[in-house]
């Protein structure tokens, strides 16, 4: 393995990793409800 590959294999791991934690934080659902909140509601 060189060193090309190894750094491609951490920065897919630090990737994995950071797309693991946003989600078990729940930030797509926060950004949603802020998003829904600034849209003015008309029916």
């Amino acid at each position: 393995m060189d060193l090309t590959s190894l750094a491609t294999f951490w920065a897919t791991v630090g990737l994995v990793l950071f797309l693991a934690l946003v989600v078990y934080l729940k930030v797509p659902g926060m950004l949603a409800k802020s998003l829904d909140a600034r849209r003015p509601h008309h029916q």
